[in-house]
């Protein structure tokens, strides 16, 4: 690799191909599942033997599209499973992470936990138009700018892995309401299930009954007057929490949590980051 330049270029994304960094993404999940390196390892290694020039903005696009990629190809794929945490070696990669490994001067890499829990960046300072920064002030500054900025790219990253999973475990709902619909069972008797893997959560059961009516119904011939006849209609028998679908319930209001969770947490970011960026302003 002859040079990186590691300033963001607004222009950069017409000068490479991004199919390339999307390319350069998925062979470095691939390499991750091969080799069983850090994905930050292999996203540097497969930067360095494209031979090509990247800046920073370019790496980062590489990096994500590696993270997604090395997700999914971790991910459960047996039908009906209640997913799994997925771990990786050192954490998921981050720009900083990858220049550091590349040798890029200047590059410090943020550590992060494999369980995906991200430390709460340092609050910016209040901004002010009487301040006055020294250099090395403004140098640190500018770094926990970019620190920042990375938080918060891995805030979406992972708000976009729990939106997948969160999608995965709508579709095992419907399919296993599907399945006790065709066996016999009545509307009742799912929304009573689903009650059990959802406690306390009358607004997140309304979302997956909304689900099932919207999805599910028509294909098994229950609409209007014979919906609503098989809502009505309830087992006696009292619902298994442990039963498939309650399972998947419950999954399925804890992704919804995480997802507003991560969402936020960008949200809080991005506020920083705009607060520290209008103190250096200031204070430049």
């Amino acid at each position: 690799m002859r040079s990186l330049d590691t300033t963001a270029d607004p222009n950069a994304e017409s000068r490479v191909d991004p199919h390339l960094l999307r390319e350069l993404g998925d062979e470095s999940a691939r390499a991750f599942v091969r080799e069983n390196v850090p994905i930050a390892d292999a996203v540097a290694k497969t930067l360095k033997k494209s031979g090509k020039t990247f800046n920073r903005h370019h790496v980062q696009r590489v990096v994500e599209y590696a993270n997604l990629g090395a997700f999914r190809s971790m991910r459960q794929p047996e039908p009906g499973a209640i997913g799994r945490i997925v771990e990786f070696p050192e954490g998921p990669a981050t720009t900083t992470g990858v220049l550091a490994r590349m040798g890029i001067p200047g590059a410090t890499e943020v550590k992060m936990g494999s369980n995906y829990v991200n430390p709460r960046p340092p609050p910016a300072a209040t901004p002010t138009l009487s301040v006055k920064l020294a250099a090395d002030q403004h140098r640190d500054g500018m770094e926990l700018l970019l620190q920042l900025r990375e938080a918060a790219d891995q805030c979406r990253m992972r708000a976009a892995i729990t939106q997948e999973k969160r999608a995965a475990a709508v579709s095992e709902i419907c399919r296993h309401a599907e399945h006790a619909l065709r066996q016999g069972a009545t509307l009742g008797d799912v929304h009573t299930v689903l009650a059990a893997g959802a406690p306390d959560r009358p607004d997140m059961l309304k979302v997956a009954m909304d689900l099932v009516l919207t999805r599910v119904a028509r294909r098994v011939g229950l609409e209007g007057e014979a919906g609503d006849q098989s809502m009505e209609k309830r087992s006696s028998h009292r619902a298994n929490p442990a039963h498939p679908l309650a399972l998947q319930m419950g999954l399925f209001v804890k992704l919804s949590d995480d997802l507003d969770t991560q969402n936020r947490a960008a949200q809080i970011v991005d506020e920083e980051r705009q607060n520290l960026r209008r103190t250096l302003t200031a204070g430049g």
